[in-house]
């Protein structure tokens, strides 16, 4: 559920290029050679958990109100 599958990436060729990497270890430039074999788990876009702390404090009519929060463990991408 939620799952995120990417392409290996190699980096880029001498002409910026993006090189992908297929399952079987060969790399490519062409993205149309490759196939649901070559993409790798990459985590999920939806984080597992998510946490939060709040603190308020009030003082002659002046309020002050901490909000730490944290989301971990998802990976975010572009879903466009």
């Amino acid at each position: 559920m939620d799952a995120l599958f990417s392409v290996k990436y190699k980096g880029l060729s001498e002409k910026g290029a993006p090189i992908a990497i297929r399952a079987d270890g060969s790399e490519t430039l062409k993205y149309s050679e490759l196939n649901k074999d070559d993409l790798v788990y990459s985590g999920t876009y939806n984080p597992p958990y998510n946490a939060s702390l709040t603190n308020s404090l009030s003082y002659k009519g002046f309020a002050l109100i901490i909000v730490i929060w944290d989301k971990n463990e998802g990976s975010i991408r572009d879903r466009a």
